[in-house]
């Protein structure tokens, strides 16, 4: 590859940095430079070319279809934004959720893949400190773009670049040498075992196409230059797509399918015994053959728990939104339908003990923490019960359990599976965030979200908790 090749290269890359609410269409001027090779190319312009063309494709869908397919698409978009889609996952709970979940699994892991099945996630976190330490180094400070105005964060075709020098920076901080590699993790991985790590997380510029169109920077955020050299793609993928990783690895081998929603579920019922409940009760019989599998009860409510760790597509696994929602809503369904069925044996033993105590009763739904980019209850309308259904992602209710106000969680659920809902969040954090922050704080606001309600509007919220909001600076200042 020519100087200019490279060139190239890293001013995409630092772009792809820079502009933390353009990730996706970022992501896609990078796969058309890697498969064209065009090193002529006007970043702000294919960036923009690629938007409108996705634009016009909706329009033109929508022409056909005569449904609001443009709105659909908007909304879609909106919902890939950095702020609500990569922090989804914090990288903090993914050690906890691999070695609960995938540690069962380790023998079958090391047979099939000739590697300890820690090896994953123990390169990616010190490889994501080694990139920290690499801007200290330079005394880079993570810059990002700040919009200008509420037009141009409103533009989502539009990508900002950055200054001469910060892509220099970030050339150095993301260009990794084989022998500074086998450094930093001596002691930690054997040469053999960083090799196969290696092959697992790189895609060879060798080996890419132009006819490649299913290039995935989660599953493979390392370029392989040459022999000797790599470039990190995108840090954050080193750690926030481990949980997928794994999942992708091994959802082929029997062993584990038949077993990996126990594992699951043991973890999500360890994670429950960290709320502040009144009782909980796990794996409760009924009827002739059926089970609960946890029963949650708190001073003015109980909850029926289901947790489920259902088989995801590849097409899913691989960030495809309509598989993802089309597994998320079967897998929710079948919850919602075994949860109702502990309401029609409320009368039998053992559960008419629960029911006469005269609470709230509801059923707790608890997805697998795989679905790293949609928790979609709060995005798409999957059901339409009376009772009270609450479904969470396992990663957002582990960061719930660590935020100061936990003691009053049955207050922020009992306000949760209010209907109908005006707030419209990503995930259960930026609900949390709202209670927190605004409902519980304001009387006005509790006026205005009645009204809400009553009037049927919905609003979008992110929490400034939760994300980085550093970009809208220049906005509200």
């Amino acid at each position: 590859m020519t100087a200019k090749f490279y060139s190239k290269l890293y001013e995409i890359l630092a772009t792809y940095h820079y502009n933390t609410e353009r990730v996706e269409l970022m992501e896609e001027v990078l796969k058309y430079f890697l498969t064209t090779r065009n090193c002529n190319l006007s970043i702000p312009s294919k960036a923009r070319e690629i938007y409108n063309n996705k634009v016009a494709s909706s329009m033109k869908l929508r022409a056909i279809k005569k449904v609001d397919s443009f709105g659909d698409f908007l909304k879609s978009e909106w919902f890939k934004q950095r702020c609500v889609l990569l922090h989804n996952i914090p990288k903090e709970f993914v050690p906890e959720y691999i070695t609960m979940k995938f540690r069962p699994f380790s023998k079958i892991f090391e047979e099939k893949f000739g590697l300890n099945i820690s090896s994953l996630w123990l390169f990616s976190f010190k490889l994501s400190e080694y990139l920290q330490f690499k801007k200290y180094m330079i005394n880079f400070k993570d810059e990002t773009y700040k919009f200008k105005s509420k037009e141009e964060y409103a533009d989502l075709g539009f990508v900002a670049v950055p200054s001469t020098s910060y892509v220099e920076k970030w050339k150095n901080i993301v260009t990794l040498s084989i022998p500074e590699l086998k450094r930093i993790f001596s002691g930690i991985l054997s040469h053999f075992e960083l090799e196969k790590v290696l092959e697992m997380f790189s895609m060879h510029l060798k080996d890419i196409h132009k006819d490649d169109v299913h290039i995935n920077f989660s599953l493979k955020p390392l370029l392989r230059i040459d022999e000797n050299t790599l470039v990190v793609l995108n840090a954050e993928y080193l750690t926030r797509a481990l949980p997928i990783k794994y999942e992708k690895m091994l959802k082929d081998i029997k062993e584990y399918r038949e077993a990996k929603g126990k594992s699951f579920e043991i973890l999500a019922q360890d994670t429950l015994k960290m709320l502040p409940f009144k009782s909980l009760t796990f794996n409760v019989k009924y009827g002739d053959s059926s089970e609960v599998d946890a029963i949650l009860e708190f001073e003015n409510s109980l909850w029926f728990v289901e947790i489920t760790s259902h088989s995801l597509s590849d097409r899913a696994l691989e960030g495809d939104l309509i598989a993802i929602k089309k597994d998320l809503k079967k897998s929710i369904i079948k919850c919602i339908k075994q949860g109702k069925r502990c309401f029609e044996f409320c009368s039998t033993q053992p559960l008419s003990y629960y029911f006469a105590k005269g609470k709230i009763n509801g059923v707790m739904i608890i997805v697998d923490g795989i679905y790293p980019q949609l928790n979609l209850n709060t995005y798409i309308d999957f059901f339409t019960e009376k009772i009270p259904i609450y479904v969470i992602n396992w990663f957002d209710l582990r960061t719930l359990i660590d935020q100061p106000e936990l003691s009053s969680f049955e207050d922020f659920l009992l306000w949760r599976v209010q209907q109908p809902m005006p707030i419209i969040s990503f995930d259960e954090k930026d609900y949390w965030a709202f209670y927190f922050d605004h409902y519980t704080r304001d009387e006005e606001m509790k006026k205005t979200f009645k009204t809400m309600q009553e009037k049927n509007l919905r609003i979008f919220y992110i929490s400034y908790r939760f994300n980085n909001k550093e970009y809208l600076e220049k906005l509200i200042s």
